[in-house]
Order: structure tokens, then sequence, then C-alpha cells
């Protein structure tokens, strides 16, 4: 039986990575460089948006859905680097 070893670090860089997916950035010359969420998270957010805008949700109801929207995304980022670094240290 042939045994394979992932280098140290490839969990945790493989999560990080994971979580970075589908990020957007955006380099401006002189000022420097913004990262847009996710372009999944992007949609729901201006989707949210517009339903305020038109009037069929409240802003504060808006605002709370998006709030909640990031931060369940950020939870999510975070338990995956937990989840690659304790394959680190297990490996």
């Amino acid at each position: 039986m042939i045994e394979t070893r992932a280098p140290h670090g490839w969990f945790s860089s493989a999560a990080q990575r994971a979580s970075r997916r589908s990020t957007i950035t955006i380099r401006f010359e002189g000022i420097g460089s913004v990262t847009l969420p996710p372009t999944d998270d992007l949609a729901f957010l201006g989707g949210i948006g517009l339903l305020a805008a038109v009037g069929i949700l409240e802003w504060p109801v808006a605002g709370v859905l998006a709030a909640g929207h990031l931060l369940s995304r950020h939870t999510r980022n975070d338990a995956l680097k937990a989840f690659g670094e304790a394959l680190e240290e297990a490996a």
C-alpha cells in the first residue's frame, strides 16, 4: 500500500482558496484595490436593494436581511478555515 501525504499547509491553503474562490478584486491606479463579495452575494444584495427601492421591502428590513446574509457568509468562511486547520493538525 502506498501512502501519500499532503504537503504541510496544503489543507489550510485549500480552505483559504475555497473561501476566496468567487470574489472579485478591482484594482484602481493610485488608490489601491477593492475586493467585492462573491457574485452570488452581490446578486442577493442587489435583489434586496431592488426590492427595497421598488417599495416591496422597507429599508430597515432590507438592511437586516443584508447584514444577516453577510454575517452568515463570514461565519461559513471562518468554519471552512478552521476545518482546513483541523485537517492540518490531523495529517
